[in-house]
């Protein structure tokens, strides 16, 4: 990098700092992670998705009690729904990203923190971790794995743990949502929270589809579809279309959908 190109960097940064600080939290991060460098620059990863969130949560009349954090990753949006719900617990497998999910839960006194990941039954797994993308971290086949996640049905998890009701699920597991949806059926069933989702239709059509039958099975009825606004001044929010539609809505691949029974 040329000391131009240095300057100008050093100087984004800085004016992106003192911007930032007055708005979101100092969370710990990894100096090189693609998710680290998004919260050096706009304060929080994925803010406007998070943005949006906030308002859609705000105007929705139902109690915001228990949020589960799955796939939390260093605690971004842990930190984020610890000041919209009564508790926040949040599951990360990878152990390596769980310790600054721990460190970052100490941002709030409502975060529990665990060092584990969500699938149809408790086992140890294969998983690749990319150390510049740590929120990449997935379960793959064995010959391209790493290391290895534990994980358990989150139904297991939660027996005697959640007297209260669960309001809220997001879901960031890099494509292995359906086997962790699997494994929290009874949990979707009494509690039937808000359900929130990464959704590439066009990505993976067979899985997205199987997703959905899954989601109408357990009774969601609705899909609100984060829709970005790049140029106009209005602010991003979220578009409610049948579960029956969504795969028919323009946009093939969504950063963020969120589930609800009405």
């Amino acid at each position: 990098m040329n000391i131009v190109m240095r300057q100008i960097l050093k100087f984004g940064l800085e004016k992106a700092a003192q911007r930032n600080v007055k708005d979101y939290p100092q969370v710990a991060c990894f100096s090189h992670d693609i998710i680290s460098r998004k919260i050096m620059i706009d304060g929080i990863f994925e803010r406007n998705e998070l943005i949006a969130l906030k308002s859609f949560l705000i105007s929705e009349p139902n109690p915001r009690e228990i949020c589960l954090d799955i796939g939390g990753n260093i605690g971004n949006h842990a930190v984020f729904f610890s000041g919209l719900f009564e508790q926040v617990i949040s599951f990360e497998p990878n152990h390596k990203t769980f310790q600054l999910l721990a460190i970052n839960a100490e941002l709030a006194d409502n975060i529990t923190a665990v060092n584990l990941g969500l699938s149809d039954q408790t086992d140890m797994l294969p998983a690749k971790v990319n150390d510049l993308n740590l929120g990449g971290a997935q379960i793959t086949d064995p010959s391209e794995a790493n290391t290895e996640f534990s994980v358990m049905a989150l139904d297991e998890y939660l027996q005697n743990k959640a007297p209260r009701p669960i309001s809220f699920i997001k879901m960031d597991v890099e494509g292995y949502e359906l086997k962790a949806l699997q494994g929290a059926t009874e949990t979707l069933q009494k509690h039937q929270p808000m359900l929130v989702l990464e959704f590439h239709v066009k990505k993976d059509k067979t899985k997205t589809d199987a997703i959905l039958s899954f989601l109408a099975a357990q009774g969601y009825g609705y899909a609100h579809i984060f829709k970005p606004k790049f140029l106009s001044r209005s602010k991003p929010k979220f578009v409610k279309v049948p579960l029956s539609g969504l795969e028919n809505y323009p946009t093939k691949n969504h950063k963020m959908v969120i589930f609800t029974f009405d």
